[in-house]
């Protein structure tokens, strides 16, 4: 199975031991079995490629990186509240809107995510449904210990 992700904040600080959780794709990795891992990322060379030698360590499997051409979070953000005319809060008039060039991405590419985000989802409805049928079990099995009917 493919993962297809975006190198985010969280995932490089990880890499980096500023935060005690792993970030997104190294809680993804660790929760299925992925053959391929593309990635891509819109922070300075230096940083992806650390993450990227701590992210092999960790589960050693061929990493595809592309360094993303179209605007990043942060610089839509700027570009929204560039003419900010609130003293707490940017004012987005309409036109303010229109004037945006915001970066689409090609159909395949979409179709692609699509495809990640529907088996991300049965992924996670199978994992939520062994962990009900786990908790099921383990309480018919503390009720008969307790109740002195186990036989091992």
């Amino acid at each position: 199975m493919r993962l297809v992700s975006w190198i985010g904040g969280n995932d490089l600080d990880a890499a980096e031991a500023k935060t005690y959780q792993t970030g997104a794709v190294a809680a993804t990795l660790a929760s299925a079995t992925f053959t391929e891992l593309h990635l891509l990322y819109s922070y300075p060379e230096r940083r992806v490629s650390n993450y990227l030698s701590w992210l092999s360590s960790l589960h050693g499997i061929p990493v595809a990186k592309r360094k993303a051409e179209s605007a990043s979070p942060e610089k839509v953000k700027s570009l929204i509240t560039k003419n900010n005319r609130g003293v707490r809060q940017a004012n987005i008039s309409n036109s303010d809107i229109y004037e945006l060039s915001i970066p689409i991405p090609e159909a395949s590419k979409l179709a692609k995510f699509d495809e990640a985000v529907a088996k991300v989802q049965a992924m996670s409805k199978s994992m939520l449904l062994q962990c009900s049928e786990s908790h099921a079990f383990f309480k018919s099995l503390s009720q008969r210990a307790f109740s002195g009917d186990l036989q091992l």
